[in-house]
């Protein structure tokens, strides 16, 4: 089983976040978070066996020492391909990196990646907004994008597991505070 150990948007901050999604939506094109009914996240690893109980106890842990993290998505960018991705791009602080690669310090020696982009020396933090986007229509749904107004600030403040492609969360838990 594929799993996506990702950072969770507070209630306020997936509000905004889904707004962008149903303008996607609204436009005609696939806001595939939606359609996966994916939350709006930002990924910290994607592995492909992991024991999923010990993850979860793993998870649990992790959250109840770590406090959540405030970022802005300051713009919009992609992932270049045939089928490219369109995200929003948070400002890296300190606080993420050192989270993400204390994560991975912690819970690499037990699963097995699915994917090294996620690796700490890989890792480009992002908030997708679609995927499998064919290339004419990339500079479309960034333009919906670019109706909102940036910075938009967030608060990462969960940190749960889903399975993918469908998407179906796992589990989820809050950090300390």
């Amino acid at each position: 089983m594929n799993i996506a150990v990702e950072l969770y948007m507070s209630e306020e901050s997936e509000r905004k976040v889904n707004e962008i999604f149903y303008a996607i939506e609204r436009a005609g094109f696939p806001s595939y978070p939606l359609r996966l009914a994916a939350r709006p996240h930002i990924s910290l690893a994607l592995y492909s066996d992991y024991d999923l109980e010990a993850l979860e106890k793993k998870v649990k842990e992790f959250t109840s020492s770590h406090s959540s993290v405030k970022l802005k998505l300051s713009g919009i960018g992609t992932f270049p391909g045939d089928s490219a991705v369109v995200f929003l791009i948070p400002t890296v602080s300190e606080k993420l990196i050192d989270l993400h690669t204390e994560f991975h310090n912690e819970f690499d020696r037990e699963g097995g990646h699915y994917s090294n982009h996620y690796q700490p020396e890989y890792w480009v933090p992002h908030c997708t907004v679609a995927f499998d986007v064919d290339r004419d229509e990339v500079f479309k749904i960034m333009d919906i994008c670019r109706k909102f107004k940036f910075p938009i600030d967030i608060t990462l403040d969960q940190i749960g597991a889903a399975c993918f492609k469908p998407s179906e969360n796992l589990f989820c838990y809050k950090f300390k505070d």
